[in-house]
């Protein structure tokens, strides 16, 4: 009965390869060894693949699905365009200590180089968020011009979605007040969107908005972007 359960193998690894290599190392081990090491061994490869992944939290680039407010991954959904002038990155998982330089490296690089905040730039450049020309249409004959319209309009916004972030520690604010102290050293706007009120206790106790604005944190993305907007034409 124990070795007719090995049919599962290949469903386990396709279902998640974590899972997969955990059940194979259990299987191995209670074979070999003994039942109660083998399912020793289990629990702490579990704990140990919970912990991994952990350390890695997604962030991707979101993009405005037109007539709606919402935002989307814009590498998932085709529907999702990016507004010019503008990024929006959210970040899902736990920040802390331990994947604060990891959260920071992926949002810079999705961000993209930004020689995109001279002030010339910023008092010239205007965010549009009508369905017209601001949106990418890869599946339309002008989509490529669009899509690269985008790209090359400097940056004078970006908005980090914090909506996923369940968990926050002081060195990861530490971390966050760098970013927006950089980008502001480049005249490019830095706001918060729709963070958990765990989230903003633990700002609130961190003395977070002494150094970050709180007319700078909002409760959707779609408000961070009109304020943007709205700050980009004054």
């Amino acid at each position: 009965g124990l070795f007719l359960q090995l049919k599962d193998l290949p469903l386990a690894f396709k279902q998640s390869p974590f899972d997969g290599m955990i059940w194979l190392v259990t299987f191995l081990a209670v074979v070999l060894l003994d039942i109660d090491y083998g399912l020793g061994l289990g629990v702490a490869l579990s704990l140990l693949c919970v912990l991994i992944m952990g350390q890695r939290p997604q962030v991707c680039r979101l993009g405005l699905v037109p007539n709606t407010q919402i935002y989307l991954d814009v590498n998932r959904y085709q529907a999702a365009s990016e507004i010019a002038g503008l990024r929006s990155v959210q970040i899902a998982g736990g920040l802390h200590f331990a994947n604060k330089e990891h959260v920071r490296r992926k949002v810079n690089r999705l961000i993209g180089e930004i020689e995109m905040g001279e002030t010339e730039t910023k008092n010239t450049t205007k965010l549009n968020t009508s369905n017209s020309s601001t949106f990418k249409k890869p599946e339309k004959e002008n989509g490529d011009a669009t899509a690269l319209v985008i790209e090359n309009t400097p940056v004078t916004c970006v908005v980090l979605d914090l909506m996923s972030v369940c968990f926050v520690d002081p060195s990861a604010l530490k971390t966050l007040i760098v970013l927006y102290k950089d980008l502001k050293a480049r005249n490019v706007l830095l706001c918060l969107a729709d963070c958990s009120a765990t989230v903003h206790e633990r700002m609130v106790h961190c003395s977070f908005f002494e150094d970050f604005p709180e007319s700078q944190l909002f409760p959707s993305i779609h408000d961070a972007v009109l304020y943007a907007q709205q700050s980009v034409k004054s």
